[in-house]
């Protein structure tokens, strides 16, 4: 299993129904209560839940035995330290750290929620993959983790590795659908997190001056190392996505019982947009050139809404997912909005 050496036009149009298809595996439909109790057991796993018939959250849960030893990396250790660091500064009292805080805090908010999407994947060099226990793979110790490095040394295929979990709500979504959504986002991402390494690089001296003021921390310099750190962690989480969607690395589950969440919602215009898009979806068939098409001409409606989203991060064991999945609630329902002002100003 070759790492991807890039994330070019042509990995990009790889991620079609012809690849793809040939290597998915599909369980069968499964109740989320069945598989509610498994979750916190499990090393890990990705869950996608739609929010707009046009784009799709994923996220990707996982705990430490996922790291060789069941340890941290370094890199984690580093951002452990680093978010401590910058929750005490947020805390202070001074008027100049607190205009600071704000500044810093209203150019996070309008980061694309997807890029916390792609950050929850850990990076691909330094988890294990756990071989399968098949006989006839001939492998030493086939009943054990091996590293990236392990992998390369060996030469070991994807086939020969297990699979991870994915799962996503049956009614709502398909993986065609997914894909096609995906595809148009990754270039996006992978374009401006690229450009965005050379910008923050070309700032940084700029922040040479903060660090020359006594008791003033160069916070400027820390948040522009914090980006680039960023730029490069999604395109690596990227690189890693693609491989695990084009060579068969996931293993999917059409998850039952998400669907009465969504349609729990108190937005009575979500639960509209809901029910039609259950309706599109049971007209589609899973895999479709048509379905598959660059755009989509359907209008771009909201599925989700705030109240909801805890429930939903519950039911995938990852309540911790909220805050994050509310904030891409919020960035999508402000630009529907915007779009919809656009039009009728027209």
């Amino acid at each position: 299993m070759n790492t991807l050496k890039g994330v070019d036009s042509t990995v990009m149009r790889n991620i079609g129904i012809r690849c793809f298809s040939n290597s998915a595996i599909f369980r069968n439909n499964v109740e989320i209560s069945s598989i509610r109790s498994t979750l916190p057991s499990k090393r890990i796993y990705f869950y996608a839940l739609p929010i707009t018939n046009k784009k799709t959250f994923l996220h990707c849960k996982y705990n430490n035995d996922i790291f060789p030893n069941g340890k941290k990396t370094l890199e984690g250790k580093i951002i452990d330290k680093a978010t401590s660091v910058w929750s005490n500064f947020s805390k202070s009292q001074s008027k100049i750290n607190q205009k600071v805080v704000g500044s810093i805090n209203r150019i996070l908010s309008k980061i694309p929620w997807l890029e916390s999407c792609l950050l929850s994947i850990p990076s691909q060099r330094f988890i294990t993959r756990k071989l399968k226990e098949d006989k006839d793979l001939r492998i030493e110790n086939s009943n054990k983790y091996v590293t990236h490095d392990e992998i390369l040394e060996k030469n070991i295929k994807g086939s020969q590795l297990e699979k991870f979990d994915y799962y996503y709500p049956k009614e709502l979504t398909n993986m065609g659908l997914m894909l096609q959504n995906f595809k148009p986002e990754f270039k996006n991402q992978y374009e401006m997190h690229r450009k965005g390494i050379w910008r923050e690089l070309l700032l940084l001296p700029l922040t040479i001056p903060f660090a020359l003021v006594p008791l003033l921390p160069n916070i400027p310099g820390f948040y522009l190392l914090y980006r680039i750190y960023c730029h490069i962690k999604v395109i690596a989480s990227l690189k890693f996505l693609v491989l695990l969607l084009k060579d068969g690395h996931l293993d999917y589950h059409k998850v039952e019982g998400i669907t009465e969440i969504y349609l729990s919602s108190n937005d009575a215009q979500v639960r509209a947009n809901v029910i039609n898009e259950i309706d599109r979806v049971s007209k589609l068939q899973e895999f479709a050139e048509k379905d598959l098409g660059e755009t989509d001409p359907n209008e771009e409606k909201l599925l989700i809404s705030e109240d909801v989203a805890q429930e939903l991060c519950k039911a995938f064991n990852d309540e911790e997912c909220t805050e994050k999945l509310i904030f891409a609630i919020q960035q999508e329902r402000k630009h529907l909005e915007e779009q919809k002002a656009t039009k009728e100003s027209e």
